[in-house]
C-alpha cells in the first residue's frame, strides 16, 4: 500500500516519497507521490509536491511548487496548450 503519513504532531525535514502521501503535521522538504498527495487543514509543507494529483484543503499551509505531471500518452487539456506566434 506504501501511504505515508505525516500525523498533526509529525515534523519532517527531509524528502518523503510514497505512493499516497498524507500530511496533517509539518513537512520541509520535497514530497513526492506515485498517486496523490494530500495536505489536510492542520498541515503545511515547504518545498517541491510532485504527484498527478495533489489536494490541498482550506487552512492547509503550502510554500513552494506543484509538479503535477501528465502521462507521457496522455494529452494536456486544451486550455493548457499554448500556442506560439
Amino acid at each position: 500500500h506504501n501511504q505515508v503519513t505525516v500525523e498533526g504532531t509529525g515534523r519532517v525535514k527531509g524528502r518523503i516519497v510514497g505512493r499516497q502521501v498524507l500530511v496533517e503535521g509539518k513537512v520541509v522538504g520535497d514530497v513526492e507521490a506515485m498517486e496523490k498527495i494530500a495536505i489536510s487543514s492542520s498541515g503545511s509543507v515547504q518545498g517541491t509536491m510532485i504527484a498527478p494529483r495533489v489536494a490541498v484543503e482550506d487552512g492547509a499551509k503550502f510554500n513552494g511548487r506543484i509538479d503535477m505531471q501528465f502521462d507521457e500518452g496522455r494529452e494536456a487539456p486544451a486550455e493548457a496548450v499554448l500556442s506560439r506566434k
